[in-house]
């Protein structure tokens, strides 16, 4: 869940690329943003540091503060994370998702229960699922949570009406709220994986590179709940960071 800094976060950023969009560079004075958007100029200030820090604006002195160029590639960020059914319809796709596995096992990979900080052999519960752009599949996904996380185990029946995110579902039918992840970052071919040479590959596209996102995600009280595997086709899907220097 999003503290009220994230959400005035989130709400100005929109608000900067609707600026943009109009051919509007120039931000308004803090004044008139804490009378926008309700909130304290301590809290607008704090912002506004942020979103500069990050290259989304770019502050000069005596004459304001302006909207930077790099906002035409933020519909897509990696941080903050934008879901998987948004990035694909900020693309321009129709985007659908299908659950295709649930699944309560107690063999995952020793990495696994390390990862989520339980036991060997706990139970686990395993989900699958697949997002399609214009009905291709561009995204696989597989996610692992501790059965304990639930109040008994017939809660997972609840899980395919949360078809755009296992986070959700989680929120939904327990207390843990997923509030940030780590992620590692590399690639692999669809030949080298077999759920993805089963539903990426066929006899007119016999080798496809994804990249992977392993992420272990953590909830309010810091403490790891999901581990996630996302296969992303970056044909459909790319990711954009703005990282400013310090010279």
């Amino acid at each position: 869940m999003q503290n009220k800094r994230e959400i005035v976060k989130t709400k100005i950023l929109n608000y900067i690329k609707k600026l943009y969009q109009d051919n509007i560079k120039k931000l308004p004075s803090e004044e008139n943003m804490t009378q926008t958007f309700g909130v304290s100029r301590v809290t607008i200030r704090a912002v506004l540091s942020e979103l500069a820090s990050e290259g989304v604006i770019t502050r000069r002195q005596g004459y304001g503060t302006f909207i930077s160029d790099t906002v035409r590639h933020l519909d897509v960020q990696f941080n903050p994370v934008t879901s998987y059914d948004k990035m694909i319809e900020e693309f321009g796709y129709h985007e659908s998702s299908k659950i295709l596995t649930i699944e309560v096992i107690d063999d995952a990979s020793k990495k696994i229960y390390h990862k989520l900080h339980v036991p060997k052999n706990s139970k686990l519960v395993y989900t699958t699922r697949l997002f399609f752009a214009n009905d291709i599949p561009c995204v696989y996904c597989t996610d692992y949570f501790p059965l304990s996380l639930l109040q008994q185990q017939k809660d997972t029946e609840q899980i395919p009406d949360f078809p755009k995110s296992i986070f959700s579902f989680l929120s939904h039918v327990s207390n843990h709220k997923v509030v940030k992840d780590y992620t590692q970052i590399s690639t692999v071919l669809a030949s080298n994986h077999a759920d993805l040479s089963h539903y990426f590959l066929n006899e007119k596209t016999t080798e496809k590179s994804f990249l992977k996102l392993a992420c272990i995600n953590y909830d309010q009280n810091d403490k790891p709940v999901i581990y996630a595997q996302e296969y992303i086709d970056t044909q459909f899907i790319k990711f954009f960071s703005v990282r400013k220097k310090h010279l």
